[in-house]
C-alpha cells in the first residue's frame, strides 16, 4: 500500500497535482526572470531604424562617390557587428588561381580565420575566390537597369572557378576532398528601389538569360520587401531538393520593416552551412608566373 501512495504521488505532481522536490528545483531553474522578454524582430526593427537614420545623415554633399563609399561603408560596419568574428568584412576583388579576376564588390564575406589577403589597401583588397563566402551589392537607389548592372557585377564574381584547395591533413581519404568551394551567395541590397514585385518580374528577365549558378540569390530593400532564391536545404547551385530536376523559384516576401531582419536570417543560414577549404597558395604562385625550380641530383 506504501507503494502504491508514493506512485499515486509522483502521478498526481507530474499532472501538475502535489509538488515534489525535483519539480521545485526544475521550477525555479525555468523562471522567467523579471522584465521584457528578448524579441529578435523589435530589436532588428530598432537596428534598421538606426541604420536608415545613419544613411540619411550620408545625403550630405555633392560627391556622389563619396556619398555611395559611405553607404557601402554603413553596411558593412552592420554587418562587422552582427555576424561572428569567424566572417571578415571588406570592399575587394577576387582572384582564381588562374589569374582571372571578377569586378569589385562593395561588400565581400571571407574566410577570416584562415584566409589570407592577397593584396590590402585602404580602399579595397584582393581575396583568393576559395576564401569568399558572399559578395553584396550596394545600391542607394534599385531600378530594373541598376539590378542588371549589379547582377552581372555579382555574375562575375559567381563565375570564377574555386578549384584550388589546400590538400586535407593526412589521415583524410583524398576521396573525401570535395573538388571546388561552395558557391558565392550573391546578394544586393538597396536603400530605395521600384515596387518589390516589378524587381522580382526584372529579376526573372534576369535568371532566363544565364545559368542558374550565376543567378542573384537574395535583393533587398530596406523596410520594403526581400526577395530570394526560394531553397530550403543545401542543394545544387538553382535547384530545389525537393523537384532537382526544376529550377528553383524565386519568392517575394514583403516584409516591411522587418526585411532587414529576413536579409539577415538568410545570409546567416547560407554562412552555417557552408564549409571553406583554405586556398592553395602555391597553384596561385605557380600559375601567376612563380619559377620554376631546378633540379639536381645529388
Amino acid at each position: 500500500m506504501a507503494g502504491s501512495s508514493a506512485w499515486r504521488r509522483i502521478t498526481s505532481a507530474a499532472k501538475g497535482g502535489e509538488p515534489t522536490p525535483e519539480r521545485g528545483r526544475r521550477a525555479k531553474l525555468l523562471r522567467r526572470p523579471h522584465g521584457p522578454e528578448f524579441d529578435l524582430a523589435a530589436t532588428f526593427r530598432s537596428l534598421s531604424q538606426a541604420l536608415r537614420a545613419r544613411l540619411d545623415a550620408t545625403d550630405g554633399g555633392r560627391h556622389l562617390v563619396e556619398k555611395g563609399r559611405r553607404r557601402e561603408g554603413e553596411l558593412r560596419e552592420f554587418l562587422r557587428a552582427h555576424l561572428p568574428p569567424a566572417y571578415g568584412v571588406t570592399q575587394s576583388e577576387a582572384i582564381s588561381a588562374g589569374g582571372e579576376t571578377s569586378r569589385q564588390t562593395d561588400v565581400l564575406l571571407y574566410d577570416a580565420l584562415q584566409a589570407p589577403v592577397l593584396l590590402a589597401a585602404d580602399s579595397s583588397s584582393l581575396l583568393a575566390i576559395e576564401s569568399v563566402y558572399a559578395g553584396i551589392e550596394v545600391k542607394p537607389l534599385l531600378t530594373a537597369a541598376a539590378l542588371a548592372r549589379a547582377a552581372d557585377n555579382l555574375a562575375s564574381l559567381k563565375a570564377l572557378p574555386r578549384t584550388a584547395l589546400m590538400r586535407p591533413r593526412d589521415g583524410c581519404p583524398p576521396e573525401d576532398m570535395p573538388r571546388s568551394n561552395p558557391a558565392v551567395f550573391g546578394a544586393i541590397f538597396a536603400y530605395e528601389s521600384d515596387p518589390p514585385l516589378r524587381l522580382l518580374e526584372a529579376l526573372c528577365a534576369l535568371c532566363k538569360d544565364r545559368p542558374p549558378e550565376l543567378w542573384v540569390d537574395c535583393v533587398v530593400v530596406l523596410d520594403k520587401a526581400v526577395i530570394h532564391r526560394k531553397t530550403f536545404r543545401p542543394a545544387p547551385e538553382g535547384r530545389s531538393w525537393r523537384y532537382f530536376d526544376h529550377r528553383t523559384p524565386l519568392a517575394c516576401i514583403e516584409a516591411g520593416e522587418d526585411s532587414l531582419l529576413v536579409f539577415y536570417l538568410l545570409l546567416l543560414q547560407d554562412l552555417n552551412r557552408k564549409v571553406l577549404y583554405p586556398p592553395d597558395l602555391m597553384r596561385y604562385a605557380l600559375s601567376l608566373g612563380l619559377p620554376k625550380p631546378t633540379l639536381r641530383q645529388p
